[in-house]
């Protein structure tokens, strides 16, 4: 199907047939997961992650790509602002785990975390000022690509989420940096909840630096654009400023905060156990309290269990890599946990959002019995950073 019949390429002149077939291997060949457009702009450079059918989920195709674009910008001198956004209504809807939960090939997964979380880290590296456009949704993955640069712009679109618990996994890509760091202990109520929030909600707390209409993220890569000081801090803060003049009260478009931020505080946050939270959560007598617990319910129990104590952990760690460090020893452990398989089956491959989790409840998954995902792993070599080059080795030693 497509392009000429073959007859007719036959009968053809010469150069017709040439034009033909090269016409017909272009309309076949599978167009890029991940788009770099020429921006005409000297010091921004763009990247367009470009599978919208799948709200742009990540591939390891595209972690790579990103990665070997990523490496090249940042040794560019002249790169001030590298800006990232999604084909489509989507941002990036997270990692492509279906066939990694679905397999039984753990070396694979072991390898698709072990770049991606790579990746998240060196985006909190990069000289020049990384700008995410989170024009849609964002969960997961997406906001390990994201959450960690300079800048992250939220729009009327924007429904960024964590939704791990429910499929049987935690909140990774250095989102035990990121979470326990929001305002008003968000970062937890997502981590728990698996609840998305709007760009509103995700300005207040501060995972996105800037609200902008969605109309007026086609002029971000030509704002930006700061040659003089690309690469300098005084580049970065430069962005930010261009930033700032694109940017709009979410009121203005419509968009307004839909978190109860003093009460999601009363009832979230450090130190507080899951059981605690759910305790707090009842004494709330409100509808969004009700919701809530009813989310985290549903969660797998494991699943819970380690959020919590991964995310105590990163509200002590010193860095972004540490935390990815751990994060690592505790994926690597999990996705072979059959919670993990099961919470993907339900959700993603039956889709009857019927999960039979390993554990009955809470009560089945005590405190103590999820120590074993922190351990270190069997060489140095197997850790997150065990085989990279500096800056990372020094995360190895976690």
């Amino acid at each position: 199907r497509g392009g000429a019949p073959a007859a007719t390429v036959a009968a053809a002149p010469a150069s017709t047939r040439q034009l033909a077939m090269s016409a017909a291997a272009t309309a076949a060949a599978p167009e890029p997961e991940v788009l770099f457009p020429a921006t005409g702009v000297a010091s921004v450079r763009h990247a367009v992650l470009n599978r919208p059918r799948v709200l742009n989920a990540l591939s390891e195709g595209m972690i790579d790509a990103l990665a070997r674009k990523y490496g090249e910008w940042d040794a560019t001198p002249s790169v001030g602002a590298v800006v990232l956004s999604g084909a489509g209504r989507g941002f990036c809807a997270g990692g492509d785990v279906k066939d990694l939960a679905m397999g039984d090939d753990h070396d694979a997964s072991a390898r698709f975390f072990k770049r991606e979380y790579r990746h998240d880290c060196s985006v909190s590296s990069l000289r020049a000022a990384h700008v995410a456009l989170l024009d849609g949704v964002t969960m997961g993955g997406g906001c390990g690509v994201a959450l960690h640069g300079a800048y992250r712009v939220a729009t009327e679109n924007t429904k960024l989420a964590m939704p791990e618990c429910a499929i049987g996994l935690f909140p990774d890509v250095g989102a035990s940096w990121v979470l326990p760091r929001l305002a008003h202990s968000v970062g937890w109520y997502l981590a728990l909840t698996g609840a998305s929030i709007n760009g509103a909600d995700a300005l207040a707390c501060g995972a996105a630096t800037h609200f902008m209409r969605s109309a007026d993220c086609e002029r971000v890569v030509s704002a930006v654009d700061v040659p003089a000081l690309a690469g300098m801090p005084e580049g970065v803060a430069a962005v930010g400023r261009a930033l700032d003049s694109l940017s709009t009260p979410p009121a203005d478009v419509g968009v307004e905060g839909s978190l109860d931020l003093a009460g999601i505080e009363r009832c979230f946050g450090a130190g507080m156990t899951v059981e605690g939270t759910l305790e707090a959560l009842a004494r709330e007598d409100a509808p969004w309290a009700v919701v809530a617990d009813e989310r985290i319910r549903k969660g797998s129990p494991l699943s819970l269990r380690v959020t919590h104590a991964v995310l105590e952990a990163g509200a002590r760690a010193s860095s972004l890599a540490d935390c990815l460090s751990m994060e690592y020893r505790v994926v690597t452990r999990l996705c072979a946990e059959p919670d993990f398989k099961e919470g993907v089956r339900a959700l993603l491959v039956d889709k009857d959002n019927r999960p039979t989790w390993a554990n009955a409840s809470l009560d089945e998954v005590p405190l103590q019995s999820v120590k074993r995902f922190f351990e270190p792993m069997a060489t140095p070599e197997e850790e997150l950073f065990g085989d990279a080059p500096p800056p990372y080795a020094a995360a190895a030693k976690l």
